[in-house]
């Protein structure tokens, strides 16, 4: 009588532990595929979640509106390009979206974003350098009627250590695009600039500055044309002065790789 008792209760334990390992397993398996669901959005957003087109997982990307960023003065590169970007709207519409970088030791992160000043628009996306990412226009852009001058692309080359831009081409399969090989990149200003200049680094020569011709006016894109011969591994630095203010500027400096 009292041995199967011990015995009861000895199996009773390993059950228990049995199903506590099973449980801390289980949790450890949900919350790796819940991190990879979540690989490719920037957790730094804030969203509404209670809107239908939010910033959030959607197939195999995260995209949608964002909550208003409060920002001091600045000048962003929000786009990098090898021909041009452009898309018919259309709801059955997908653009496909790929670099020509072939490098193993990085991944290829996708990122789009509104031009205009308080659209608040974003969709990321990390693959291989030798994937190609199909975008769907009937999740957000279509329902929303987003124009694609409103919208740009860029790529950026990450691992654990670095952070390089890269151009990107898009093809949208619907809509017939002939493009050239001329790599722009696309800069945008929080706050009205009287002149911009840029300039450039590679092979450790570097470039006089060159003037931008354009409005500098806040929210609109300020493109520029490389040279072809700008190849390889780029440093880029874009200056603009600030409108009304003595002796303010904003700068951004980026480095690129260009295939």
């Amino acid at each position: 009588m009292n041995c199967n008792i011990y015995l009861f209760k000895k199996q009773i334990s390993i059950l228990s532990i049995t199903l506590m390992f099973n449980c801390i397993v289980g949790y450890s398996q949900t919350q790796e595929k819940s991190d990879e669901l979540n690989y490719n959005c920037d957790k730094n957003l804030k969203i509404e979640t209670s809107d239908r087109f939010t910033y959030k997982k959607r197939g195999n990307r995260c995209e949608g509106f964002y909550k208003t960023k409060v920002s001091i003065p600045s000048l962003d590169i929000i786009g990098l390009i090898q021909g041009f970007f452009s898309y018919r709207m259309d709801e059955n519409e997908v653009i496909k979206v790929s670099s020509k970088v072939n490098d193993s030791g990085y991944k290829l992160h996708i990122q789009a974003n509104s031009i205009p000043l308080k659209k608040y628009y974003q969709m990321d996306c990390i693959i291989e350098t030798t994937d190609t990412l199909y975008w769907p226009l009937n999740d957000v852009i279509y329902p929303k009627q987003i124009d694609d001058k409103d919208l740009i692309i860029i790529g950026r080359l990450v691992n654990k250590n670095d952070t390089i831009l890269t151009p990107l081409q898009a093809n949208p399969e619907r809509t017939n695009i002939i493009h050239d090989t001329v790599v722009r990149v696309f800069a945008r200003s929080s706050i009205d600039l009287s002149y911009i200049y840029y300039k450039y680094m590679q092979n450790n020569t570097e470039s006089q500055w060159i003037k931008i011709n354009t409005t500098g006016l806040a929210g609109d894109p300020i493109i520029i044309e490389l040279e072809a011969d700008i190849k390889g591994w780029v440093s880029l630095i874009i200056s603009g002065k600030i409108k009304g203010i003595k002796d303010k500027w904003v700068t951004s400096k980026v480095s690129m790789y260009i295939p």
